[in-house]
């Protein structure tokens, strides 16, 4: 696959996602389809906006998490599986790997997608990630003259999308090499949770946390996270230092064994 068809297919893989609570947004990311059902892989704090994940979090009936797809089309998700937890006698609290499956309330067939990645990665692998950062600006600024009070501004379930924040978000996609790969394994009873976590030579900011690391094949080798393994709270630690013009990813062979089976 040549690398424009490939970006063409990246970008009608990757959404971008938005939470609200009652209405309120609270969280936004990216996210990618890696099935023709449309279900979506992403990092875990993009469904919650915090680490470590609570059950009240991912279960709470006020919560609403709409996708957007490159058609202009949006849909609503639910979270399958949210974050990978391990706990043992060596760890004062649980580790939490940074992953999270979506599946739309709605069935969908023949979805664009990008296949998650059987096969490792090695350092001075080249690879392109994709996103929707938040420093990503329309041209002109004209969604800032906007008039919200329009009726077609409102979802089908009356929700205000407060600064356009599913429309007006540009996707970026950005190309670099595999720079370091730690790999982690972490025994939980009988489960045991491995992967590795890896740094791609070129930045890609908030807003794109959630986003796919693509291989020259077109399969997703890793997500887009700023916290990959980690104990660390939102709350606590508004940011988590990476070094500089680079960008954390987690293996998605990490939580392939854990995803649900479509029906």
């Amino acid at each position: 696959m040549n690398r424009n068809d490939l970006c063409k297919l990246i970008a009608e893989a990757t959404y971008s996602i938005v939470g609200f609570d009652a209405g309120e947004k609270f969280t936004s990311g990216s996210a990618v389809a890696f099935n023709s059902q449309g279900d979506l892989l992403t990092a875990a704090h993009v469904i919650t906006n915090r680490l470590p994940i609570k059950n009240e979090d991912v279960n709470d009936p006020n919560c609403t998490w709409i996708a957007k797809a490159k058609t202009g089309r949006h849909y609503e998700y639910k979270p399958l599986l949210c974050g990978i937890a391990a706990q043992n006698e060596y760890l004062r609290e649980p580790l939490t790997v940074d992953l999270a499956v979506l599946r739309c309330l709605e069935k969908r067939s023949d979805v664009a997608y990008l296949p998650l990645s059987s096969s490792g990665i090695k350092i001075g692998d080249e690879v392109l990630m994709s996103g929707f950062p938040d420093e990503m600006e329309l041209p002109f600024k004209f969604d800032q003259a906007f008039n919200y009070s329009h009726p077609e501004i409102r979802d089908h379930k009356g929700m205000l999308l407060k600064a356009l924040d599913l429309t007006r978000r540009l996707l970026m996609i950005k190309a670099g090499m595999i720079g370091n790969s730690t790999r982690f394994e972490f025994i939980d009873g009988d489960n045991c949770i491995q992967g590795e976590f890896f740094y791609v030579d070129n930045a890609m900011h908030s807003g794109a946390s959630g986003g796919p690391v693509i291989n020259g094949k077109g399969e997703v080798v890793g997500i887009i996270t700023l916290r990959a393994v980690t104990d660390a709270s939102t709350g606590e630690i508004r940011r988590l230092e990476i070094p500089s013009g680079s960008t954390v990813a987690v293996t998605s062979q990490t939580i392939a064994r854990y995803i649900p089976k479509t029906v």
